[in-house]
C-alpha cells in the first residue's frame, strides 16, 4: 500500500517508476533508477543523483500539461536551490522559496532570487507580514492559498531525500547549515515565520 502522494512524485518528477498504462496507476514497473535504490545501501546518493536531473517544467520529469502551462522555466530545480541556499545563508524559509526562489526559470535568474531574499530579509517583521498579506489576497479561495502554501513546504521535503538539504520546519538548510545549528556550533538562523 503506498499513499497516493508518494507514488505520484515517485513517478513524476522522481522518475523512480512508470506506469504501463497510463493514467492508471494501478500497473507501474521500476525505472533504472527505482532498481538502483531498491538495490542501493545507500538511498540518499541515489536520490541526490535524481533530484540533481529534475527539469521544472520538461518532459519527463512532468506531464504533458503542465510542461505546455509552465513552457517559459526551464531549470534544474535542485541545482538552482542549492545556489540559492549557499548564498543565503545556507537556508530559506517557506515565504522565501513561495515569493522568490519558486519564480525562477532558468538559472540565470537565480541571482535576482538571492538579491530579493537578501532585501527580503531586511524588511521589518510588519513589513513581511503585510507583504504576506498581499500575497494571500491575490489567491482567491483559503483553499487555494492553502495549498499554494503547502507545496513549498512538500518541496521541502521532496530535497530532504537527498544528501545536499535538510527540511527543518518550515526551513530547508543546507545539511552542512543544519548540523552546525543542531549542533550548536554556528549560528542559529532565523526563528521561521509563523503561520498566518
Amino acid at each position: 500500500q503506498l499513499r497516493r502522494h508518494h507514488l505520484l512524485v515517485m513517478d513524476k518528477p522522481l522518475n523512480l517508476l512508470r506506469r504501463t498504462n497510463e493514467p492508471s496507476s494501478r500497473e507501474v514497473e521500476l525505472t533504472a533508477h527505482g532498481r538502483a535504490l531498491a538495490n542501493s545501501q545507500d538511498p540518499s546518493n541515489i536520490l541526490e543523483t535524481v533530484l540533481s536531473e529534475v527539469r521544472f517544467a520538461s518532459i519527463p520529469w512532468c506531464s504533458e500539461d503542465r510542461a505546455e502551462r509552465y513552457r517559459e522555466f526551464d531549470v534544474p530545480v535542485y541545482e538552482a536551490m542549492k545556489r540559492v541556499l549557499v548564498a543565503s545563508d545556507s537556508y530559506v524559509d517557506r515565504d522565501e522559496f513561495d515569493f522568490f526562489v519558486s519564480r525562477v526559470r532558468s538559472l540565470g535568474e537565480v541571482d535576482w532570487a538571492v538579491d530579493a531574499i537578501g532585501m527580503y530579509r531586511q524588511l521589518s517583521t510588519e513589513q513581511q507580514t503585510a507583504l504576506r498579506g498581499e500575497v494571500k489576497d491575490r489567491i482567491h479561495g483559503e483553499k487555494a492559498y492553502a495549498n499554494w502554501r503547502d507545496v513549498g513546504l512538500h518541496t521541502f521535503s521532496l530535497f530532504s531525500l537527498g544528501t545536499s538539504m535538510v527540511r527543518d520546519g518550515t526551513l530547508l538548510r543546507l545539511t552542512n547549515n543544519w548540523t552546525a545549528v543542531h549542533a550548536g556550533e554556528g549560528p542559529q538562523a532565523k526563528a521561521a515565520v509563523p503561520e498566518l
